[in-house]
């Protein structure tokens, strides 16, 4: 299958893209301070993605507006006192404008920004939740049709379920233990109008997967296990069946396997794939527009993405890798040239905190470098040296 043409852009204390043909390296677009999070989402209602970034360095929240050719305008800096991580997007309080919701790590808090439609917020509200917190998800647990946030506390081995409310604000935190947990996605698996979680367990090996009731409770888990320590789980139909698929990328083992669904909430591991160096975190997207789902890869210590194109049938033809900046730490995938394509924003991105603090110890600064951008779909992720 002839690939389109893709952009591909990555932070690593910046901002950088591989170019649209075939993926060809490119530097810098903007540099910023230690980046970690990144959600692609319009944030001032002009129909463009921009980029929503947490930096740890500096414990600020910045906006990158799109100027619509690939390019981004300066950011727009929120210091928030604390050590952000994840970001999670939504609609909070239903007045048709995108918010945010960033969960730190120090202290153990979510914060929420209610947009104002152009870029700019207001309303900053902070929850308590659990400790090391290493993702956030926005989404109706309830069913009452108010996006509700779910942050993933590995060291307390809990996750802290937060029921919205319709004026954007968040009822105290519900806690649902749940062994180290560490990467959540959220779909209905079993086909009964209700969201279930898959959560992958840090440290343990597991994957856990709990059917949610509807009423934000769920099930006890059903566990997977695996050979080493994954990291990051992601839902799609990679089988063309219009059942939800879990794709699981394995750190330790330098793999990813997809998990093909049975519409019952049950899932079987089929298809193991080998990967770079130390694979961490992964967006899927239909990268060549032939209608099947592609995964795009992160090999954090081979410093380049892996790029599987979806054949349909839940298998994935051979990956082919692009070098990137040092020490890449998250992916989404976006239209970032404003041709007007549905942006595909990626799930929630982590990293461990020691090698990060480590890889910003030796990052360099390098000043903007604008690289153009042709075609409809590219990516975006971090980087750190």
């Amino acid at each position: 299958m002839h690939i389109r043409a893709i952009s591909v852009l990555f932070l690593f204390w910046g901002v950088s893209r591989l170019n649209a043909q075939n993926f060809n390296a490119a530097p810098f677009v903007e540099n910023l301070a230690g980046p970690f999070g990144i959600v692609a989402v319009d944030l001032n209602g002009d129909g463009k993605p921009d980029l929503a970034v947490t930096n740890r360095l500096t414990g600020s929240l910045e906006i990158l507006l799109d100027a619509g050719n690939g390019t981004f305008h300066a950011p727009l800096i929120t210091l928030l006192g604390t050590v952000p991580t994840q970001i999670a997007v939504g609609d909070f309080n239903h007045d048709g404008k995108m918010d945010l919701a960033v969960a730190n790590d120090s202290p153990g808090t979510l914060i929420v920004f209610i947009g104002n439609g152009d870029g700019t917020f207001r309303n900053i509200r902070t929850y308590p939740c659990g400790n090391n917190n290493s993702s956030i998800l926005a989404a109706d647990f309830n069913s009452d049709s108010l996006p509700d946030l779910l942050v993933t506390n590995r060291l307390s081995n809990t996750m802290s379920l937060l029921l919205g409310n319709s004026n954007g604000s968040f009822q105290p935190a519900i806690t649902v233990s749940l062994p180290n947990p560490y990467i959540a996605a959220a779909a209905d698996f079993n086909h009964d109008g209700k969201l279930d979680l898959a959560v992958t367990n840090r440290n343990l090996n597991t994957l856990s997967v709990l059917l949610g009731n509807g009423d934000a409770t769920f099930q006890a888990p059903t566990t997977y296990t695996f050979p080493n320590n994954i990291s990051s789980v992601y839902v799609a139909d990679f089988n063309g069946d219009h059942r939800k698929d879990l794709l699981v990328v394995d750190e330790y083992a330098f793999n990813l396997t997809i998990m093909t669904g049975d519409g019952s909430g049950a899932f079987q591991p089929r298809f193991t794939y080998s990967l770079g160096q130390f694979p961490y975190l992964a967006a899927v997207g239909d990268l060549n527009l032939d209608g099947h789902t592609d995964i795009a890869v992160l090999n954090k210590l081979s410093n380049n993405v892996e790029i599987l194109l979806g054949i349909g049938d839940g298998t994935m033809q051979p990956g082919v890798t692009y070098p990137v900046q040092t020490f890449p730490v998250g992916v989404v995938i976006a239209d970032f040239n404003g041709d007007g394509k549905p942006i595909w924003p990626s799930p929630t991105l982590n990293r461990e905190r020691s090698p990060y603090y480590w890889a910003m110890a030796m990052a360099p600064s390098s000043p903007p470098i604008v690289f153009p951008c042709k075609q409809p779909i590219g990516l975006a992720s971090l980087n750190c040296e």
